[in-house]
């Protein structure tokens, strides 16, 4: 094991924060490590705008029923998944920019996500703590609106970052016999694998020092996925610009 690795293992989200700023050349150090990040085709298809004017953070806030980390967290990023860029670049050579259908929405994604994790785990070497923030996907119309986003590009989620005033309890992961496959797919224990992890959830969360559950594991999944998720996502896509 190095620290690297130990920093990791140890993530846990975090939403209390300490009144402590963080520097700017924190900041940019954060920047730079998301920047460093793989790339499909090293297209870089993402941005990152920094919420630092509390207004238009109480704003996001209210569109998403206020959750106080968004407010009171020292750092707010939106990572935006961003092919407009890419748009500029093409009418820039005079070319037509076919390649907005479904893969070009993967890679943004993936690239903005990888970037995110990059951020998340330095952040996390340097004594911060955070938390993504995917419910900006609730109202995509009204924070784009809102951070002036170019067509083709959408905000995928939130990152609050701070020193944090209180540290959770890491949750156990999956089984890695359940997520770790040799060769082919086999979910011939897949049942009893995910029976095991709800007995190691159900311990944790009747241990865990604040928003304990009854609730086993399998059931909130099936639960979670019983709706359609954010089902105007697909129409706004479309509206920005993705074939989908």
């Amino acid at each position: 094991m190095n620290q690297t690795i130990n920093t990791i293992l140890k993530h846990s989200s975090v939403r209390s924060y300490t009144n402590q700023a963080v520097s700017d050349e924190i900041v940019e150090t954060l920047i730079r490590c998301a920047q460093a990040s793989s790339s499909s085709h090293f297209i870089q298809a993402y941005s990152i705008v920094q919420i630092k004017d509390q207004t238009i953070r109480s704003k996001i806030a209210q569109l998403l029923d206020n959750p106080k980390h968004i407010l009171e967290a020292p750092l707010y990023f939106v990572f935006v998944a961003d092919l407009s860029r890419h748009k500029r670049i093409s009418d820039y050579h005079n070319s037509d920019m076919a390649s907005l259908e479904s893969e070009a929405l993967l890679i943004a994604t993936v690239d903005a996500s990888i970037a995110a994790q990059n951020m998340f785990v330095a952040a996390e070497s340097l004594g911060l703590g955070g938390v993504y923030t995917g419910v900006l996907r609730n109202v995509p119309n009204d924070i784009s609106e809102l951070l002036n986003l170019p067509e083709y590009s959408f905000a995928l989620f939130g990152l609050c970052f701070g020193y944090p005033s209180k540290v959770n309890e890491v949750k156990p992961r999956l089984p890695i016999k359940e997520i770790l496959h040799i060769d082919s797919y086999d979910s011939t224990n897949s049942l009893l694998n995910l029976q095991e992890y709800n007995e190691v959830m159900k311990e944790y969360y009747s241990k865990r020092s604040s928003n304990s559950k009854n609730e086993i594991w399998t059931e909130q999944i099936a639960n979670y996925f019983s709706k359609t998720l954010r089902p105007h996502m697909n129409s706004f896509l479309k509206s920005i610009g993705f074939k989908l």
